[in-house]
């Protein structure tokens, strides 16, 4: 194989080291180093910075075990990214427990991982040869999209890790963080209602201060989300869709509407909430996540996740939680993953009631993203 070749005549009988993360490129490459390098020259860097997904590292560490590795060093990093700092353009940006913005938030927590990796990988020899993936380092082996998904199912790399598309940012891109209100006018309000009282009676509509990232005009802009209610679980999602459709092709300052799907009530007044990457929300979305990702496993999704949102009905909660669940083959575009069709309702259901029962203390709404791609991104950031 070519790829065994290129990894020979690049690092020969000296030792590789590698940042590995959750994702197809990291295992992909680690599964090829360990094909064709003696087990104890390959050394795996796996940091832990406090926004991994439930049971992440382990299944890293046992997904790298499979592979035949024998050198893995796991470093845990958590207390030092939260006060994580970067330099960008002249200018200090964090820290990354009080930075709103989304590509400072990414560009925080990959500047703060390359640090951690190269301290790690200088304490393991002058000769060693850094392997990058993800960013950090220069690759030496680089993959097309079509031969990644070939060379995961040819080396037997199995897990749900490989859903994980942003290894670095991790769960910090699905807390969207909020300390200022947005502004929404009157106008563009009643021009909501207007579209969405003109489908069958049962759906009321809020234009919520939240904006979230879409693609207009084939480039990245952060518009308004619209909120649509009816009868919770049971409401009628087609329906739904064609309401998210007609408000997208109606309304451009709107890329993503969502479902109420926790409570029947229509769609009252919603307060926007302080809300920044800490412990808290960390451990509340990861434990929602974990519960999306347990009942839709089986779905016909190609990936969903939890998402958590700074927008509440009742302020003596933190946030909401939306579940995005999508249907691709490229990731250039996507489907919402429909309930009933591809998403079983009776597992969405279970996802709800097991995400109020658990962390019902803290998270007030449950919704659900009826939006394709364009004009929302899979990602809320």
């Amino acid at each position: 194989m070519e790829f065994f070749e290129i990894i020979r005549e690049r690092i020969g009988n000296r030792k590789a080291v590698m940042p590995v993360f959750g994702d197809a490129e990291s295992m992909v490459t680690a599964a090829l180093l360990l094909r064709v390098l003696p087990s104890d020259k390959v050394h795996f860097i796996h940091i832990d910075h406090g926004l991994l997904r439930h049971g992440e590292g382990a299944e890293i560490r046992k997904t790298l075990k499979s592979l035949g590795a024998k050198n893995i060093i796991c470093v845990n990093a958590e207390n030092g990214f939260l006060t994580a700092t970067a330099a960008k353009s002249g200018r200090i940006v964090g820290p990354l427990a009080k930075t709103n913005d989304p590509y400072e938030k990414r560009f925080i927590i990959e500047e703060a991982i390359k640090r951690t990796f190269f301290k790690v990988a200088e304490s393991i020899g002058d000769d060693a040869v850094i392997v990058g993936v993800n960013g950090i380092g220069k690759p030496i082996i680089t993959f097309e999209r079509g031969i990644l998904a070939k060379l995961v199912k040819d080396l037997g790399i199995r897990g749900k890790l490989l859903r994980q598309p942003f290894p670095l940012p991790a769960l910090a891109v699905r807390i969207l963080c909020n300390d200022a209100v947005i502004a929404v006018t009157t106008e563009q309000r009643e021009c909501l209602y207007s579209v969405v009282d003109s489908f069958e009676k049962g759906y009321s509509s809020r234009l919520v201060p939240i904006r979230t990232v879409g693609i207009r005009d084939g480039k990245r802009s952060y518009k308004s989300m619209a909120l649509i209610c009816s009868k919770g679980i049971d409401s009628n999602f087609e329906i739904a869709r064609k309401i998210a459709d007609a408000v997208h092709r109606e309304l451009g300052y709107i890329n993503r509407v969502v479902l109420r799907i926790d409570s029947d009530a229509p769609a009252e007044p919603y307060h926007d909430r302080t809300l920044h990457i800490c412990r808290e929300a960390a451990d509340i979305l990861r434990e929602a996540d974990a519960i999306v990702a347990e009942e839709l496993e089986s779905s016909k999704a190609t990936q969903f996740f939890a998402v958590l949102i700074p927008l509440v009905e009742d302020k003596s909660k933190l946030c909401s939680v939306a579940i995005r669940a999508v249907v691709t083959d490229d990731f250039k575009t996507a489907d919402v993953a429909m309930p009933g069709e591809d998403v079983s309702i009776d597992a969405l259901r279970r996802a709800v009631e097991k995400i109020k029962k658990h962390l019902g203390d803290k998270v007030d709404m449950i919704l659900y993203d009826m939006t394709s791609k364009p004009p929302a991104a899979i990602e809320f950031e």
